[in-house]
């Protein structure tokens, strides 16, 4: 019999072991680099600097996952440390059954926290990004690859899941070339677009995903988004966390009535619903996050005005190719 084929890879294989290309180690270097300049700016440039990463950065991020969450993941500082602290291969410690619900408790925890002024508070935000960073690299020598930290802990994993459903362009993983099965369901890494209907198992088959974890986070986002605006900008100073979390819990609750109401009566199925509440998610969020952002850089207005337009674009075309490739329909090349 002809010797068996080693399974194919992205990328080099080294005694058995994937690396990743030159240019792909430089790169995530240089994010390491960059994460480190921007902790190191909290404290020597605060306010600048608090500035550039709060509304610089971040209103960034949504925008690159609806073009693939890979364009982040493959260069994250964060999961660099992760990953490069890892010795042995060890079997994910993450509870399959719940992975829907993997990074909604850190990312809602972080984004009340910063509704509460943390991103006026420069030593605060770079205390918080030592943190994650330490967090980051012990999680990552207690799981294997993406299982310690990435696909279990980040605040960012929800939304990278929610947009990263249909990709408008196909990037590799360069992290893992070869999978390790490191994580037991709705990994971006292995299948960006297989990622949620991983999550939402048999619940998907009718309106039972809307009591699913990731269910219900994405059902529950835009009044989410539009609680977090109204209650940070009202007053003249930052909100009690309490009644700031009060806020967001109702505008959470309210929005999951509404899209299961609609979802009822209209009989969409979750390929349906779940992008165009996504869609409406990230688009309620550039219209009431970049005027925001244009204050704190002093655009002119109408500056403002032509990046909404752009990014309201950029949400409409992912819109339109979620719909398009989603289960029964016929994909897009």
């Amino acid at each position: 019999m002809p010797a068996s084929r080693p399974p194919r890879t992205a990328l080099p294989v080294v005694k058995g072991r994937a690396v990743a290309r030159p240019e792909v180690t430089v790169a995530q270097r240089v994010g390491v680099i960059a994460g480190l300049a921007v902790v190191a700016g909290l404290f020597v440039v605060p306010h600048p600097t608090a500035t550039l990463f709060w509304w610089g950065i971040v209103p960034l991020l949504p925008a690159i996952f609806l073009v693939h969450p890979l364009l982040w993941r493959n260069v994250c500082p964060l999961a660099t440390l992760s990953m490069g602290g890892e010795r042995t291969p060890r079997g994910s410690r993450a509870v399959s059954a719940w992975a829907g619900a993997a990074g909604v408790l850190p990312f809602v925890l972080l984004v009340a926290w910063r509704g509460t002024g943390l991103d006026t508070r420069p030593a605060e935000t770079g205390g918080l990004l030592l943190a994650m960073g330490l967090v980051g690299a012990v999680t990552g020598r207690r799981g294997h690859r993406r299982g310690g930290f990435c696909n279990r802990l980040c605040p960012l994993l929800p939304i990278e899941r929610l947009y990263g459903q249909s990709p408008l362009l196909a990037v590799p993983a360069s992290r893992c070339p070869a999978c390790t099965l490191c994580t037991p369901r709705g990994c971006l890494d292995l299948s960006a677009s297989a990622a949620v209907p991983q999550l939402l198992g048999p619940a998907r088959r009718g309106r039972g995903w809307l009591r699913t974890p990731f269910g219900a986070f994405s059902a529950a986002l835009p009044g989410f988004i539009a609680a977090w605006f109204l209650g940070s900008g009202a007053g003249s100073g930052p909100p009690s966390m309490p009644h700031f979390t009060l806020g967001l819990s109702l505008g959470a609750a309210i929005s999951w009535m509404v899209v299961a109401v609609a979802v009822r009566a209209s009989g969409a199925r979750w390929s349906t619903a779940m992008p165009t509440v996504a869609a409406g998610a990230v688009g309620l969020y550039y219209l009431l996050a970049l005027p925001r952002a244009g204050s704190a850089w002093g655009w002119p207005e109408p500056l403002t005005v032509a990046l909404q337009g752009a990014a309201l674009t950029l949400v409409a075309a992912w819109w339109v190719r979620a719909l398009r490739t989603r289960p029964g329909s016929t994909p897009v090349p």
